[in-house]
């Protein structure tokens, strides 16, 4: 199958190497960065930046020349330039109708992919589309509700979506779960394809699959690795998939949280700074009470109503902690970089991706996470008992 993403170990090794390489890049003043927030990010055609760009807007334009990585968000997103090195956007609508020299990590409401890519692509949207001009070499990682490729991959293909068109050059397999598949009259298929769907797919006559066809309708999860062996391949597969997914996910949360909340995500970093030892107990003590007293509460017929309710809002509270790390450590990195000025919009932005892949990391992973959901809860009920007088958004 998808030989990317085979075995799980690699991912973690992977993910152990980014983690590594981050931290080492944000860390060391020779390595440059460049922060970038406001309505309109634009790299004017015809400037080049050297070092990572990091940027934030309601839109985001790339039409100059970046010698780096890019991260970025904001409502329209659209690269017209240069990237030479991973791109890493998210937005309403993403457009990307330039150079990327490396790999394509995006997500929003529209995808769209209009240029050949330097490698792989992990795209997650509702509406995903692989122009006729776009080429990626490497795989291509899905999750839409509609996806169009008109264009070319040259490795293989895995994913999910609600309706699949395929009308360009596959160069290997196909492994996909799906409502509606179909083949258009330029579609070639070098590998099989294998897909989960209620329906058969549906093909042009001039369609040409070079490998093995094979359907299975959906079942009930207790069966799939008895009855569908291929689909454990898949699951494995699908963990660089649910790594990025993870980390845009808390990357819109995150934002989220310093627009709306700026002066509570200080309050709430400063106490846990200030008091580390004290709120990491008091988040120990909340993991350990509240699920016991919500149990209590539950047991008695007027609590029923009330004990749901907190449930939510300790399963938001404990969502939320992880973030409040997270922008701690993006301030202090962004401190160290030499840019102590950053708005709160990048301390998340840098933060979040370093500290969730910290979180995947073997065995690091496994005590880091309590350990910040402890450390976030415990600021957050600190906070609320003494809040901070300032608004503290200068960076340390």
């Amino acid at each position: 199958m998808i030989q990317y993403f085979h075995m799980k170990r690699l991912g973690q090794l992977f993910s152990f190497i980014i983690a590594v390489t981050v931290l080492l890049m944000l860390s060391s003043p020779a390595y440059a960065m460049d922060f970038r927030s406001a309505p309109n990010v634009l790299v004017p055609k015809g400037t080049t930046l050297n070092g990572m760009l990091v940027a934030a807007g309601t839109s985001v334009i790339i039409d100059g020349t970046v010698r780096g990585d890019v991260l970025c968000a904001g409502q329209e997103v659209t690269v017209r330039g240069t990237v030479d090195g991973d791109l890493m956007c998210a937005g309403q609508n993403v457009t990307v109708d330039g150079v990327v020299t490396g790999n394509i990590h995006a997500a929003g409401q529209t995808v769209s992919l209009d240029r050949t890519i330097g490698k792989n692509a992990l795209l997650f949207g509702q509406n995903v589309a692989i122009r006729e001009e776009a080429k990626i070499p490497g795989d291509l990682l899905f999750a839409a509700q509609h996806l169009v490729i008109d264009g070319t991959v040259g490795r293989d293909i895995g994913g999910a979506g609600e309706s699949i068109a395929i009308n360009g050059q596959i160069g290997r397999d196909i492994t996909v779960a799906d409502q509606t598949l179909r083949f258009g009259p330029d579609a070639q298929v070098a590998g099989g394809v294998t897909y989960v769907s209620p329906a058969l797919l549906t093909a042009d006559p001039t369609t040409v699959i070079h490998g093995v066809i094979r359907h299975e309708l959906p079942k009930k999860e207790a069966s799939v690795r008895k009855d569908l062996p291929f689909l454990a391949g898949t699951a494995r597969a699908a963990a660089p998939f649910r790594a990025i997914s993870g980390i845009l996910i808390a990357l819109g949360m995150g934002i989220l949280l310093v627009i709306f909340f700026p002066v509570q995500t200080d309050s709430v970093t400063d106490r846990m700074t200030k008091e580390p030892g004290r709120t990491l107990l008091t988040g120990l003590l909340l993991l350990v009470i509240t699920p016991v007293a919500l149990v209590f509460l539950m047991l008695t017929i007027i609590g029923i109503p009330i004990s749901l309710l907190l449930v939510l809002l300790f399963a938001a509270a404990v969502a939320v902690s992880r973030l409040f790390v997270a922008y701690l450590v993006g301030k202090k990195l962004i401190f160290a970089s030499g840019n102590p000025e950053a708005p709160p919009v990048l301390r998340m932005i840098v933060g979040v991706p370093v500290v969730w892949i910290a979180f995947n990391i073997p065995l690091i992973g496994f005590f880091l996470t309590p350990l910040a959901v402890m450390w976030g809860l415990g600021g957050m009920l600190s906070s609320a008992r003494h809040p901070s007088p300032r608004s503290g958004r200068k960076g340390k």
